[in-house]
């Protein structure tokens, strides 16, 4: 369920970015070397498909998910275990 929910907004950032020159630039602004960042803006696949693609998961990292303030679902579970499971010992 993370990974799925780390996916769907990698694709909705992508897709807010609109056209392939902005998605390029934005890329480029996160690091992404000029001439990946051109081959993922003018690629012709939808954007679900962009979104797991290797320079994006790069630009658009589970790091840069949290820094944009994405809790982690997995992260959080196992928290909340380790409490539940101090409270019965």
């Amino acid at each position: 369920m993370d990974a799925w929910t780390r996916r769907r907004l990698r694709c909705f950032r992508l897709k807010q970015r609109k056209g392939g020159k902005s998605v390029a630039e934005f890329l480029r602004r996160l690091g992404i070397p000029p001439y990946e960042a051109a081959r993922i803006g003018s690629s012709g696949k939808g954007w679900w498909r962009l979104s797991n693609s290797p320079p994006v998961k790069r630009a658009l990292s589970n790091e840069w998910l949290s820094i944009q303030g994405l809790v982690s679902l997995a992260l959080k579970y196992a928290e909340m275990r380790t409490k539940e499971t101090a409270v019965y010992v």
